[in-house]
Formats: structure tokens, sequence, C-alpha cells
């Protein structure tokens, strides 16, 4: 640019721009010129090279609970997955059991199994349990009386069958007895048998009362001729029924000293 000193000029004024490329990049200058002011603005266009970096790969590391990364070239790819565990791919729980399982700090399962069902009665604070699964199949017994299965259920009733080992009855006292299908009943109680208390007796006999002959009493009777064993004659009648003896009509006889003497003997009465 030629410049006389004091003497205005004119004329064009010329700026030589170029571009530059590095590594897969190409910088560049604009210049724009608005009433005279110029503007220069730089540019950057294209992809840097992994050559015109520090490192050309990079590391990738799996964590607890993965598998997979290592090296990986700019622009490349690697795969991280879930690590394998010592579970068994399988179904756990059932009707009668439920799984339990183990986890770590990153959720993943590190053990599984089964566990019989075991629920401890005093669990149980609501509902009907069934007879099936050990229950009674009612709500509520009533206190103080005895519980049997109806078919259906446990119940409680005031009076338990004689067929499930019950007396059929709420009233009874003394001694009980029973056919072994109807209801028990109180034995009657005769005479000369008494029942006092828990003991059953019966009294010695004597003039007005009914009971048990006494020793002495036997022995006073025993190896006396029988009634049965009695019996009549000639003249005289014998009943062995009342024990009557009774004359039939012998009247008279006469016998002379010495002399065997038949006929019939007189008996005179008043």
């Amino acid at each position: 640019l030629a410049q006389t000193y004091g003497t205005p000029q004119t004329g064009a004024l010329t700026f030589a721009t170029s571009t530059q490329s590095w590594n897969g990049l190409t910088f560049g200058t604009s210049l724009t010129n608005i009433l005279g002011a110029f503007t220069f603005t730089p540019s950057v266009s294209g992809t840097l090279n992994n050559s015109g970096l520090t490192n050309s790969s990079l590391t990738v590391s799996a964590g607890t609970g993965l598998t997979g990364g290592g090296i990986v070239s700019l622009g490349g790819a690697t795969t991280l997955a879930l690590a394998n565990t010592s579970v068994t791919p399988a179904s756990y729980g059932s009707p009668s059991s439920v799984a339990t399982f183990s986890v770590n700090a990153q959720g993943q399962l590190t053990g599984a199994t089964t566990t019989p069902i075991a629920i401890a009665a005093s669990q149980i604070t609501s509902g009907i349990l069934p007879i099936v699964n050990g229950g009674t199949n009612a709500a509520s017994f009533t206190s103080g009386q005895p519980v049997y299965f109806n078919g259906t259920a446990l119940t409680s009733t005031s009076t338990l069958a004689v067929n499930v080992g019950g007396t059929g009855s709420t009233t009874l006292s003394g001694i009980l007895s029973g056919n072994g299908t109807g209801a028990i009943t109180s034995a009657l109680i005769s005479s000369p048998l008494t029942f006092s208390g828990n003991t059953l007796s019966i009294p010695q006999s004597n003039a007005s009362t009914n009971g048990y002959l006494s020793a002495t009493d036997w022995n006073t009777f025993n190896n006396k001729v029988s009634s049965t064993s009695l019996s009549g004659g000639l003249g005289i009648s014998y009943t062995s029924s009342t024990g009557v003896i009774a004359n039939t009509g012998v009247l008279s006889l006469a016998q002379t000293y010495g002399t065997p003497q038949t006929g019939a003997l007189t008996f005179a009465t008043s």
C-alpha cells in the first residue's frame, strides 16, 4: 500500500485469505466490510481424527454385577451385560411353600430357595378356617359345652348324643344305665335296695323289712326239712304250698295188748 503524505489516495485494499487443514479439521477466516468496518470471522469444519488426540482409545470397566467392557477405540463400541449369579433359573414357591430370596446391594438375586409354609395359630386372627385346612369350620363355641363333629364342622351342644360318646340327656343323677343306642337314663332303685350318695345297699331283713338273710338266720334254717319233702298218710292230709296238716277221717283204733291190730284210729276233738 503506497501512500504519499498529505495526498488522499483512492483504490482497493486487498486481503489475502486461505484455509488450513489439520487432522480432519479445516480452519478458515471470512472478512466482511460494513461502511469501512472490517470484521474477521474464523471458522472450523470437519471431524477431528483420532490421530489428533493424546489418547485414541478409552477403557470401559465393568462394575459390580456387570461383565464386558474393555479398551475401546474412539468411534468403536463395546457391550456391558449383567453377570450371572449363583441362582438357578427356575420357578420358586408353591401352594405349600413360599419363595425366599437374597438380594445384593445392586439389586441382584444372589440366592433363591423355598420354605414350607408354617403359620402359627396365634397369627390367624380373622375368618373361619375350614376342616380341610386344620380348622373347625366354626366361628365360636359355647363355654362349658362339649364339642363334636357334625359332618361339616365342629359344634358345641348342651346334649351330647350317645353315638358320639355322650349321654343324650341333660338331667341325670344316681346310677346311670344305657343300651348303647338310646339316651342314658337314671336307674330306678326299688326296695329292698337303697341308694344314698354313691352307696348302693340292702338292709337286713326283719319282721317288717325286706332285706338280706343274716348268717345267723341262715344257720337257723339250714338243713331243715323242706315242705316239699313232706306228704300225708292214712287219715292225714298235707298241703305243701301252705304247710297245713289235716285229719281226714281216723276216728278210733282198738288195740289188744300184744296182738297186732288193724283198723281206724279215732281222735277225740273238742
